[in-house]
């Protein structure tokens, strides 16, 4: 079992900063589609 977790921890390390990086990915997509829309809008 500890062999296991061994081999699983780099890979859930891995994934967490997959993830952080995906969320930042859609923070600034979002943030991007807003300005979009608003100057849009405004013109």
């Amino acid at each position: 079992m500890e062999a296991l977790d061994c081999a699983y921890t780099p890979m859930k390390i891995k994934a967490e900063k997959d993830n952080k990086k995906m969320d930042s990915a859609n923070k600034f997509l979002k943030k991007a589609a807003f300005r979009q829309f608003v100057s849009n809008s405004i013109s």
